[in-house]
């Protein structure tokens, strides 16, 4: 995420997303926030983020709504969703 906004504001967008996987029938199991890093190329003019890392399980839909609101966010630089399978 873009590194210039206040906490308070990383939160809140933290805490929508967290909301929007909820209201698609998800659950969020764990959310991390690492602090200010350097990015390792530059991404929509920034050479630094804010590193959020957010656990959740759900359906297809759910995987599905969460990309479309992390794309469409404009504090979100760059976002990537793996698929890890609990055995």
């Amino acid at each position: 995420m873009d590194p210039s906004l206040p906490e308070e504001e990383l939160k809140a967008l933290q805490e929508q997303f967290a909301e929007t996987v909820r209201t698609h029938a998800g659950q969020v199991q764990d959310v991390t926030q690492w602090e200010t890093r350097r990015l390792a190329y530059d991404i929509k003019g920034q050479h630094e983020g804010v590193y959020v890392i957010m656990n959740v399980s759900g359906e297809t839909d759910t995987i599905t709504e969460i990309d479309r609101a992390l794309k469409f966010s404009e504090p979100v630089l760059r976002h990537m969703i793996v698929r890890t399978d609990n055995q």
